[in-house]
């Protein structure tokens, strides 16, 4: 290769590479964008077909509406006498209170919230289920029931 070639194939090279760092530097001092809420705002709307009890329950939560920084996914029909929520990446199985049953990790003045799953409880899923505690229990202030919930088995 030429001299000219060669000086001309690292000046291109050089330039290059400045402009890689120099993209890779903006990007690392620009303001990033405030988070985002878990879940999405394009989520598909839980089925119509959850039974009005829950739905008159769950009001606006169940069709997404933001708690906290948090919001409603997914909402399972009714089964074995609890109601399995997703928030975010979590399931959060509501049962009726009872002072005999397992602490939950939040309850209200009708239900009891615990975490489906295994494993240790992290400090994202505990202010989860502490957010949509306090959600259910604004709803049951403004005179909203429980649907027919079954106890933690003990």
């Amino acid at each position: 290769m030429s001299e000219p070639g060669r000086r001309s194939l690292l000046v291109t090279l050089g330039v290059f590479v400045g402009l890689v760092v120099a993209v890779n530097v903006a990007s690392r001092l620009a303001p990033r964008p405030p988070p985002r809420v878990v879940g999405s705002a394009s989520a598909p709307a839980p089925s119509s077909s959850l039974g009005d009890d829950v739905e008159r329950y769950l009001g606006p939560l169940a069709k997404g509406t933001a708690f906290e920084g948090f919001r409603i996914t997914r909402v399972d029909p009714l089964r074995d006498g609890r109601l399995t929520l997703q928030v975010g990446t979590w399931s959060i199985d509501l049962h009726a209170r009872d002072d005999h049953a397992p602490k939950p990790l939040a309850e209200t003045a009708q239900v009891a919230l615990y975490l489906r799953g295994a494993g240790a409880t992290s400090a994202e899923a505990l202010a989860a289920c502490t957010a949509l505690g306090k959600a259910l229990s604004l709803r049951e202030a403004a005179g909203a029931k429980a649907p027919p919930l079954s106890p933690l088995p003990h």
